[in-house]
């Protein structure tokens, strides 16, 4: 048997919920985790240990993008390939050892979105000093990664709590973070807790009761949107950094803009007129 499809079946018999997954990491980066960990398991590395390797990765990738160029675009792409491996490696070990930390989903949004924030600065000063012309287009697929990621993490939460026969669970979450957060303006410090709590809740437009908001009967909610989900998953943050990644190793950064702007949005409206009619059929058989 190929050592490939060895990893991949590997990976498929550990992780049975892969609608959970964004399918490029069901069907590339979570493999290529397996690989690394199984090559590095005498080595008794932890998770923060490949979350640290991942930081430096994405600094050096960085480094490569500003300074422009194309063998600087070839680095800062495949830099940009192995920190999603990597940072899929210490995600898989959390996972495997069941580790739960308090907030860890808040402090996991930062750390992405501060990895790929910079990416997207490193980009931008690189393709102005290549005189392509197309810098610009940086912010705008910048944004469109951050919409698109944020309405997938909605869809997929909301999957879970499903999932877990807790519909609410949701609203609930949000009311513990109120809590938290009116318990933590007593004391100082915890400044970026404070700041991340207040995020999730203006992000997610924190106004309404638990009572207030609708929810399905579970089964059938779970039997519709099993197959949408990786459709959402297909425009979310992975896809969005594998695309970036291949664009820049072949020097074509103008073809990560395309799908970015372009192709994910014509995607994301047809998974849209998709969702609405489930919900539709969702509010008729509640």
């Amino acid at each position: 048997m190929p050592i490939e499809l060895e990893i991949f079946l590997d990976y498929k018999k550990a992780n049975k919920i892969t609608e959970l997954e964004e399918p490029c990491d069901t069907f590339i980066f979570k493999p290529l985790a397996y690989f690394v960990l199984r090559k590095t398991n005498e080595l008794s590395l932890r998770a923060s240990h490949f979350f640290i390797i991942s930081i430096i990765l994405a600094i050096a990738s960085i480094y490569f993008l500003s300074t422009g160029g194309h063998r600087s675009f070839i680095l800062g792409g495949v830099g940009v390939f192995i920190f999603n491996i990597f940072t899929s490696c210490g995600d898989t070990l959390e996972e495997m050892k069941s580790i739960e930390k308090k907030y860890k989903e808040l402090y996991d949004i930062f750390y992405n979105f501060l990895a790929k924030g910079t990416f997207f600065v490193g980009l931008y000063i690189g393709l102005s000093k290549s005189n392509l012309g197309i810098q610009n287009f940086t912010w705008v697929a910048a944004f469109f990664l951050l919409l698109h990621t944020s309405v997938y993490r909605f869809y997929k939460e909301q999957y879970a709590f499903y999932l877990e026969g807790n519909p609410r669970g949701r609203q609930k979450k949000l009311e513990g973070y109120r809590r938290e957060l009116v318990n933590l303006n007593k004391y100082y410090g915890h400044y970026l807790l404070k700041i991340l709590l207040i995020l999730s809740l203006i992000l997610s437009k924190y106004h309404k009761t638990p009572e207030s908001l609708t929810s399905y009967q579970t089964e059938k909610y779970l039997d519709l949107n099993k197959s949408i989900l990786p459709l959402w998953g297909a425009i979310s943050g992975t896809s969005h950094l594998l695309i970036l990644s291949l664009s820049l190793i072949f020097y074509i950064p103008s073809l990560y803009f395309f799908f970015a702007i372009l192709l994910a949005n014509i995607w994301a409206t047809f998974v849209i007129l998709i969702q609405f009619g489930v919900n539709e059929l969702l509010e008729k058989e509640r």
